[in-house]
């Protein structure tokens, strides 16, 4: 389980791999006002529309090998949790939490990726702490290309998704064939 979780937060990290929540990620590093408040929703969101999704797909879909439809599911289940959690949070707080693409996405890799239903919330779970962690790691990426005056031929969007594609080779680079001897020993 914990092996799971460290290749769900940092090393396999979907925002790094997948592309799920870039540009939420931009726009939390440039205005970061209620990142609790989104934090809370998108994780009982995530929580709730994947108990839904596991439930609905492992016992009605996959018996008659209807399993490869379980994202229409997803959705409609995703839709109703963001609607009911936000709405919560509106009532109570005065914050809007509009977010529907990282919660849906997230449930899409948990259910598909998962062999069984606690595994399916670790990788949930984990997928959205993921997501809210690379938030600093943006934040000192966007302070450091701040003090730099002369970058004119790059624009700040630019320079920070090199940087992350920076850090994605930086994960990756030991699984290469030569590194990684595996058969070959």
């Amino acid at each position: 389980m914990l092996e799971t979780i460290f290749i769900y937060v940092i090393v396999s990290s979907v925002t790094l791999v997948y592309g799920i929540g870039l540009k939420k990620l931009y726009i939390f590093s440039i205005k970061p006002h209620h990142i609790l408040a989104y934090f809370i929703k998108s994780l009982l969101s995530i929580a709730a529309s994947i108990s839904l999704t596991w439930s609905i797909t492992n016992y009605l879909l996959a018996p008659f090998d209807l399993s490869k439809i379980y994202p229409f599911f997803a959705i409609l289940f995703t839709i109703f949790f963001c609607m009911i959690f936000q709405r919560f949070i509106f009532a109570s707080f005065k914050i809007d939490t509009a977010e529907f693409t990282l919660t849906f996405l997230t449930v899409i890799v948990a259910v598909g990726e998962a062999v069984s239903f606690p595994n399916a919330m670790v990788i949930g779970l984990s997928c959205c702490i993921s997501f809210y962690l690379l938030i600093p790691v943006l934040e000192a990426i966007r302070n450091q290309i701040g003090f730099l005056k002369n970058h004119s031929v790059f624009s700040t969007e630019t320079l920070i998704f090199i940087s992350f594609a920076l850090i994605i080779f930086a994960f990756f680079s030991w699984n290469v064939s030569w590194l990684n001897l595996g058969v070959y020993k």
